[in-house]
């Protein structure tokens, strides 16, 4: 079963709506749910319901690059020993959907890759992507980055900055690969920089 590609431009990086996918004949794709004919959905409400444990827990950290380095490498070992799925979706971010233990059983029937390593900021993405995302040819990638950025002090500007670069580095080295940023999600923990996720939301929107 096939994919249908979803535009790049970020269409749910505001609101907290589901993203949706469909499986139409088109294969390595994604596209909305309301372009499709025939709607066969897989709806992220687990990632929200996750998202919100994981703030009411304070399960976001943000280690030292020491420590994703070793994330890092451990995914390497583990593609070793098990090789991963042949143009997957990949999930990729910061701990925020690390901690989500069903995400495979989640969408049966799909090739998905869970990469996300904890604290990281979209800078660090940017410095992994050839290790993270290149390194798979995903069909889809699915980001979650920023509220980390943020809360280090970075301006919307900048951040938003390392999302456009992150953008040509799909479109130079995965052309067709489709993308889906998933929006900075409320914190109650970090209502001092509210306004600037709201601000860079709108921002990736449009994209």
């Amino acid at each position: 079963t096939g994919l249908r590609r979803m535009p790049r431009s970020a269409d749910f990086a505001v609101t907290w709506n589901p993203l949706e996918w469909s499986r139409p004949a088109n294969r390595h794709a994604l596209q909305p749910m309301n372009n499709c004919r025939t709607p066969v959905s897989i709806v992220f409400h687990r990632l929200l319901i996750t998202l919100i444990a994981g703030l009411a827990l304070g399960l976001a950290s943000m280690p030292a690059k020491a420590d994703l380095e070793s994330e890092v490498q451990a995914y390497e070992a583990q593609d070793l020993a098990t090789p991963p799925p042949i143009r997957p979706i990949v999930f990729v971010g910061s701990s925020s959907i690390r901690i989500w233990p069903g995400l495979t059983s989640a969408f049966p029937g799909l090739p998905v890759l869970n990469r996300w390593f904890g604290g990281s900021q979209m800078s660090d993405l940017l410095a992994y992507f050839d290790r993270l995302v290149a390194a798979y040819q995903p069909a889809h990638v699915v980001v979650y980055e920023g509220d980390n950025d943020l809360a280090a002090g970075k301006s919307v500007e900048q951040v938003f900055g390392d999302y456009s670069n992150f953008l040509a580095r799909v479109e130079q080295q995965l052309p067709g690969t489709g993308v889906a940023f998933l929006s900075v999600k409320p914190s109650p923990s970090r209502v001092g920089i509210l306004t600037q996720m709201q601000q860079l939301n709108t921002r990736v929107r449009g994209m």
